[in-house]
């Protein structure tokens, strides 16, 4: 196994001689991973989510230890040769971060983070109004068969069947800690989700391209007739549980809202 493994990887270096670059955006979702495909879109072979519930079900696979490394491995070099994207953007890479980094070292990985609470806020909206058929697995997996008792404070979730607070910042959370332990900081490029149309020449410049390769950023994935369930959650107990998860993350890239969650 590790021979053809050996094989295939010589096989993408190959390849990469043929890209222009090649780049992850990975990131929770509703962070910006969709506008940042289309953004690459106008200078690469970009694509976002691709082959949704393949690549779920090897994720989902990999953390119920149901695959060998090896055959994961394999696997998602078998993807690559399939999809021969130059960018590809998809929250559930996140979860082979690791995978990615050790099989594609010419990769570079485009990280997008929206600061926690407004985060939550896009979550809770998307889950309450989509229920797109091919993410089903996935949100029964990473949410539905994870959530724990409500608390008090969050019965209108419950009523409006979403899950926990804890459900969601928990996963939330764990994404960034697997990617920002698996990607080395020269293969890194942090995206703010509130400064993604002030990024573009950061993204350019990482990514060494001429600056006619890229338009501006689109907009795109905008939500209408937004929910506001929060509002109806005490505006302390929402904080207090972005803070137990979502801590590290508020002190590394929003280190100006800490106040906002009274830590103290």
């Amino acid at each position: 196994m590790k021979i053809v493994l050996k094989k295939k990887a010589l096989n993408y270096l190959s390849r990469f001689r043929k890209r222009k670059f090649h780049v992850f955006c990975i990131g929770a979702a509703k962070t910006g991973t969709t506008s940042i495909a289309h953004y690459l879109s106008s200078a690469c072979r970009s694509a976002h989510e691709a082959e949704t519930l393949d690549t779920n079900k090897l994720i989902i696979d990999k953390l119920e230890h149901r695959i060998s490394k090896d055959k994961l491995l394999n696997k998602i070099l078998q993807r690559d040769n399939r999809l021969k994207l130059e960018a590809e953007a998809s929250h559930p890479l996140s979860y082979i971060t690791p995978e990615l980094v050790e099989l594609f070292p010419y990769a570079k990985f485009i990280v997008t983070v929206r600061e926690p609470y407004a985060w939550l806020v896009s979550r809770l909206n998307f889950h309450y109004k989509k229920k797109p058929p091919e993410w089903e697995e996935y949100r029964e997996y990473f949410w539905t068969s994870k959530n724990k008792l409500y608390e008090p404070e969050e019965k209108i979730l419950k009523e409006h069947n979403l899950c926990s607070l804890d459900t969601y910042l928990k996963q939330y959370a764990e994404q960034y800690d697997i990617i920002l332990k698996s990607v080395p900081k020269e293969r890194l490029l942090i995206v703010k989700t509130d400064k993604l149309y002030a990024s573009t020449k950061n993204i350019i410049k990482f990514l060494n391209l001429q600056p006619e390769y890229l338009l501006e950023m689109p907009t795109s994935n905008k939500e209408e007739g937004k929910i506001t369930i929060l509002d109806s959650i005490n505006e302390g107990f929402v904080r207090k549980k972005i803070w137990i998860h979502c801590h590290i993350i508020i002190k590394d890239f929003f280190p100006e809202t800490i106040n906002n969650y009274d830590p103290q």
